[in-house]
């Protein structure tokens, strides 16, 4: 892959935010919206994703 790897996540952050706002499903929507906000984390921050699991909402 030649991308960065910043806009690589910022890419899948907007993609996610799309998935979230097309669901039906309330919690499909909420799973989307924590992988976007991990994904702008990542960015922000310059760290690689977590591999824990994400706590209940």
């Amino acid at each position: 892959m030649t991308d960065n790897p910043s806009d690589y996540y910022a890419r899948r952050a907007e993609v996610e935010r799309a998935l979230a706002d097309k669901a039906q499903d309330p919690a499909v929507a909420r799973l989307h919206r924590e992988l976007a906000n991990r994904y702008d984390a990542i960015v922000a921050g310059g760290t690689e994703a977590s591999t824990e699991p994400a706590g209940p909402a």
